[in-house]
Order: structure tokens, then C-alpha cells, then sequence
């Protein structure tokens, strides 16, 4: 039961990539806050497949191959984050990518966790609410940069 909640709390927050902003036709320094917005547009179609393959390991309750599947989108992340340049947008995209990154390691930390202790249950499920707002903030953060 604990594992389905701490689960679900990963869902909705990982869902949050589905909402990645659009585009702005601001500009600040070399790249325009468009073509950083572009970016991560671009690399949000790309994750689709990854988010879709995390819902599959969520609702199978397979939270080892959850935090696999968890890292190698954080890895992704990363590897976007190095393409977004602009001033006003890279860093809103780097306390999203270090939100996600929290909440990785929130999910890692989980899979090795004793369901039957009830305190490390209630502080990983504390851990990973907290993990998940942060992510839901610094997305509407990124939201509101790139004018979506």
C-alpha cells in the first residue's frame, strides 16, 4: 500500500515533463529564450517513450526498473540541460533538472527501502512529496520563462 502511494506521488510528478513549456519570443545572450524554449520542447518530445515506459513500471509496481527508468530520464535531462543557453531560461531549467534529480534519487532510495518499517516509509513518502513540489514549482517556473 505504502509502495502504491509513495508510486503514485512519482506519477504525478514525472508527468510534469508531459507539461513542458512552449515557446517565447524573448530574447537574452547568444540563444533567444525561443530557441531555448525550442530545446526543451524538442527534448520533451523526445522523452515521451521514457515517461511512457515509467508508467508501465509504476502501475507493475517494479520499483527497481522504476528507478532505472527514473535515472536514465534524469540522464536525459542533464544532457538537455547542456543545450539551453540562454540567460533567462537556463536557470529555470536548472532547478527543474535538480528537482527531477532529487526525485530520482528519492525513487532510487526507495527501492531499497523495507516496506514493513513503518518510520522509513512515512520519511521516504514525506521525501518524495517534498521532492515532487519542488519539481511542480520549478516546472511552473519554467512555464512562466517561456511564456506557455
Amino acid at each position: 500500500m505504502a509502495i502504491r502511494r509513495i508510486t503514485r506521488t512519482a506519477l504525478a510528478a514525472t508527468a510534469t515533463l508531459a507539461l513542458l513549456p512552449g515557446l517565447a519570443a524573448c530574447s537574452g545572450g547568444g540563444q533567444t529564450v525561443e530557441e531555448a524554449c525550442e530545446v526543451i520542447q524538442s527534448g520533451n518530445e523526445d522523452l515521451s517513450a521514457s515517461l511512457s515506459e515509467i508508467s508501465t513500471s509504476m502501475t507493475s509496481g517494479d520499483s527497481s526498473s522504476l528507478a532505472e527508468q527514473v535515472g536514465s530520464v534524469n540522464d536525459e535531462i542533464s544532457a538537455l540541460g547542456e543545450k539551453v543557453t540562454n540567460d533567462e531560461v537556463k536557470p529555470a531549467f536548472d532547478r527543474f533538472a535538480g528537482a527531477f534529480g532529487d526525485l530520482a534519487e528519492q525513487i532510487d532510495a526507495m527501492t531499497g527501502l523495507d516496506m514493513t518499517d513503518v518510520d522509513a516509509v512515512t520519511e521516504a513518502s514525506e521525501a518524495m512529496t517534498t521532492s515532487s513540489t519542488e519539481l511542480t514549482d520549478a516546472q511552473s517556473e519554467l512555464t512562466e520563462v517561456c511564456g506557455a
